[in-house]
């Protein structure tokens, strides 16, 4: 189980260094995205939905980088193949504002991701909308109308 663990998070780390490199890469072709303390890998540790129920979090990642945003997740629920599960979206950060959006599953990106695979990520529709109360270099929470999400940096 160590061995797993370390493969994981090997591979959760290759996985956002070609995300930011991609990121870079198109730099040449687009303006530059200044996402500020936004950028980098985020560990979501609590949803507070406004129902008032409270849910604990486990290898649940948001990996944020350039205009992709990545939500990963624990080596036990990879995909048949995969030495991780992930999906690639989009997003829009301005100012104290998060939309994210647009998420497929990685390699096969015809497919679109449900909403009910979105949900264990604290999302409730195919495209959220938050307003960004805490972001700095540790910490990051994030709130909708339907929940607020916690985050620590990893």
């Amino acid at each position: 189980m160590q061995m797993k663990t370390k493969s994981y998070f090997l591979n959760l780390l290759l996985s956002a260094g070609l995300l930011l490199l991609f990121g870079i890469s198109q730099s040449g072709c687009t303006p530059e995205a200044d996402n500020g303390e936004l950028d980098g890998m985020w560990k979501l540790r609590t949803i507070a939905y406004q129902t008032g129920e409270q849910v604990s979090c486990e290898d649940l990642y948001y990996i944020i980088s350039h205009r992709l945003i990545e939500l990963a997740w624990s080596y036990e629920d990879k995909r048949p193949g995969q030495e991780m599960t992930y999906y690639l979206g989009r997003f829009q950060h301005k100012g104290d504002s998060l939309y994210i959006y647009d998420f497929r599953h990685y390699k096969h990106e015809e497919n679109k991701v449900s909403v009910e695979e979105l949900n264990r990520f604290g999302l409730q529709d195919e495209e959220t909308g938050f307003r960004i109360t805490t972001l700095n270099s540790s910490h990051m929470t994030l709130q909708a109308p339907h929940a607020t999400l916690y985050f620590r940096k990893f």
